[in-house]
């Protein structure tokens, strides 16, 4: 595609849709931001579930970055 879908951002629309199977590809806030943002500007790190939450926190310990890292299961599809 090569540009951001504004209309699917826009509408916060998360359903996902039979008729337009690459619509959830195609709803990826991070690319607003995609090299654009440095860590210091981050309040925190989301998660969809545990087993990410700790590869993120193993990365955050790595790289000796202090961010809290959540779990927010209802924020995925």
């Amino acid at each position: 595609m090569g540009r951001i879908d504004w209309k699917i951002l826009q509408n916060s629309d998360f359903s996902r849709n039979n008729e337009d199977p690459d619509k959830t590809n195609r709803y990826q806030a991070e690319a607003l931001v995609h090299k654009h943002m440095p860590l210091d500007a981050l309040l925190g790190v989301a998660c969809c579930d545990d087993k990410q939450k700790a590869e993120v926190d193993a990365l955050m310990s790595k790289h000796k970055v202090n961010l809290q890292v959540h779990v927010q299961r209802g924020w995925y599809f």
